[in-house]
């Protein structure tokens, strides 16, 4: 496997700034990956396919390189370990996180009810699940009054997300705030 990074000159936009590429290589078949990383031409250290600089978002930028090789090599050597095929699709979707389902909010409160429905009886009480039932209504509820949404993919959950959640419950809901800690303590182990 090649990989190779490399500055997409073609595409200087009107600030100077140009893309920078990755390019996997294996077999002869090669694959590009869109970094998201544009930098001034002049910065790029074609040699070192790096970015010339000490402050600190050179630095983020050239870990952020380091870290998408590092992906790569770790599927690489995870293929060759196990004796499994191994081509630059493969490694494209695992960098870009497309072998990975994207679940929904809500498919995962869902699972974990149904979880914790298999378990009554045996170390899980029938209130625990009303519990969580609970939490799925106020999830629903803060989706469809505050986002306009039925839904939401775990992947876009941020820390704005869950604070604005909390701040619901706490304005909204009306909610005191054990009510609240307790709520959110079901909302994490969900998301977790």
């Amino acid at each position: 496997m090649i990989i190779l990074f490399w500055l997409y000159k073609s595409r200087v936009n009107k600030k100077g700034n140009a893309p920078i590429r990755m390019r996997v290589t294996i077999n002869g078949k090669r694959v590009e990956i869109i970094t998201g990383i544009e930098i001034p031409v002049i910065k790029w250290n074609s040699d070192d396919q790096q970015v010339r600089g000490k402050d600190e978002l050179t630095i983020q930028y050239n870990n952020t390189l380091l870290t998408l090789k590092s992906l790569a090599w770790e599927k690489y050597n995870y293929h060759l370990r196990n004796k499994m095929p191994i081509n630059v699709n493969i490694i494209r979707d695992y960098i870009l996180a497309k072998d990975k389902p994207d679940y929904s909010l809500m498919q995962a409160i869902e699972y974990q009810i149904n979880n914790l429905k298999g378990r009554v009886g045996n170390d899980i009480a029938s209130n625990t699940v009303k519990k969580y039932e609970t939490i799925k209504r106020k999830v629903q509820n803060y989706l469809v009054k505050k986002l306009n949404s039925n839904d939401v993919s775990l992947n876009e959950l941020s820390s704005k997300f869950i604070y604005d959640f909390d701040a619901y419950l706490r304005i909204d809901e009306k909610l005191s705030h054990n009510a609240i800690a307790k709520n959110m303590q079901q909302f994490k182990r969900v998301i977790k």
